[in-house]
């Protein structure tokens, strides 16, 4: 949602009701409350007399059922929520962002905090983008719309962050529920990171994106992400918007519906997992306009609005079984001919193959050295580096070798993991192992 013309792709690229975790966006079959009254009255008397003398006893044991928490979840603690039940917004967990200076994006909208962009109304908070102009101490607008944020009132580090939504539509138009570093521990955008759980341009009302924001702060920023598409506009129907973020792992959900893993980021002011690995804030906003969007046209009706049934904060239970798998990767320096004072591993997912970004190794006293990382979700490809210098595998493979199996015989040698293998033993700079 922050700064999007700044992005570059990484290598070559309302009313409650319980969710059916297993179904799929094109079966869930919401029911929205009724529209109008009932039909008849309700029976005003009893079908027949009550017994002249009440029973000495009771006939059943009085119901001391208590009925499960909609929002209860196998597996998670529920530590933060906001229903939107309250008549009015709630300023202990929300806080108004005012401004107009158009949102690092070029984005057209006043951010304000009036009742006519930001209010509780049938148990939703609504965000309205209103067209009408706007004057305050950032100039004049010709939009207006809101932007809330939980910011040293809800930040979390790991945790599922949720929240039911019916998204607005139409050119120009942008929601998003998103996250951003309440502590700003690695420095400026986007060295400190950014997490999209859910943005939409509405000229495409059916596709959300979920995107990891990483890298060195602007513009040595870069972007990572996927996209969800259902069989109809996100604006139809309420839909739960999702991430499941634990360390080096993140998750996008919608509807339940598993599409998006990433592993692999990183910082220029700190190590893997950095900089997922500190406190974010969650922010809901309707921008107008804008770098990715555009800007609205003839097309574009107003106002149009947000809405948010709820959003959830979980922490995942504790189990007595290992949470995450692990892989380590380890390489033996010995023939090497070098005194060797560092090892790191790097590649695509470790600073873009920067080696002042790769992870750094731990010197196992035999001349091999292991870093030890989760367990990646795709390929990996991945390259040592030794006294900060990358190995050379050029030869290698120039001569028949099979052990870099990206290459181009005379620019570059990758190595590559590939799923269901087990961690790797490789020999710096060569296939074979040393004498």
């Amino acid at each position: 949602m922050y700064l999007q013309f700044t992005m570059v792709l990484v290598g070559c690229r309302g009313n409650k009701l319980i969710e059916d975790p297993e179904a799929t966006p094109a079966d869930t079959g919401i029911v929205s409350s009724p529209t109008s009254e009932p039909t008849q009255e309700p029976t005003q008397e009893p079908e027949s007399s009550p017994a002249d003398e009440p029973s000495s006893e009771p006939t059943s044991e009085p119901d001391t059922a208590v009925e499960d928490d909609p929002a209860d979840r196998e597996g998670w603690t529920l530590v933060w929520r906001d229903e939107f039940e309250d008549p009015a917004i709630d300023l202990t967990k929300w806080e108004f962002e005012v401004d107009g200076q158009g949102g690092g994006n070029n984005e057209l909208q006043y951010y304000t905090d009036r009742v006519e962009n930001a209010f509780v109304e049938n148990g939703s908070l609504v965000i309205e983008a209103r067209e009408e102009s706007y004057t305050g101490e950032d100039g004049t607008r010709s939009y207006t719309s809101a932007r809330l944020r939980t910011m040293n009132q809800g930040d979390w580090l790991y945790g599922r962050i949720e929240a039911r939504m019916r998204l607005p539509e139409g050119q120009g138009i942008w929601p998003a529920f998103w996250m951003l570093p309440t502590d700003w521990v690695y420095g400026g955008w986007a060295a400190s990171g950014e997490i999209d759980i859910m943005e939409l341009v509405g000229h495409e009302a059916d596709t959300v994106h979920g995107t990891l924001h990483y890298g060195g702060p602007w513009p040595a920023n870069i972007y990572t992400g996927g996209e969800y598409v259902l069989s109809e506009p996100f604006s139809n129907d309420y839909h739960t918007f999702a991430v499941e973020w634990k360390e080096g792992e993140i998750r996008w959900y919608v509807d339940d519906v598993h599409y998006q893993t990433q592993t692999n980021w990183y910082s220029t002011a700190g190590d893997y997992p950095a900089p997922f690995n500190q406190r974010f804030h969650i922010i809901l906003n309707v921008a107008v306009g804008g770098q990715w969007p555009g800007s609205p046209d003839a097309t574009t009706v107003f106002p149009q609005r947000m809405f948010v049934d709820y959003v959830r904060v979980y922490e995942r239970e504790a189990t007595d079984t290992p949470e995450e798998s692990t892989i380590t990767f380890t390489v033996d320096t010995s023939c090497s001919g070098e005194t060797v004072s560092t090892v790191a591993l790097t590649g695509p997912w470790a600073g873009n193959w920067e080696p002042a970004q790769a992870v750094a190794a731990t010197d196992n006293g035999d001349g091999t050295w292991s870093v030890t990382r989760p367990e990646p979700s795709q390929e990996l490809q991945y390259l040592w580096v030794l006294n900060g210098q990358y190995e050379s595998l050029i030869a290698e493979m120039q001569n028949g070798a099979e052990c870099a199996p990206v290459t181009d015989y005379y620019s570059y040698a990758n190595r590559v993991w590939a799923l269901g293998e087990p961690g790797p033993n490789d020999t710096y700079g060569q296939c074979a192992p040393c004498p």
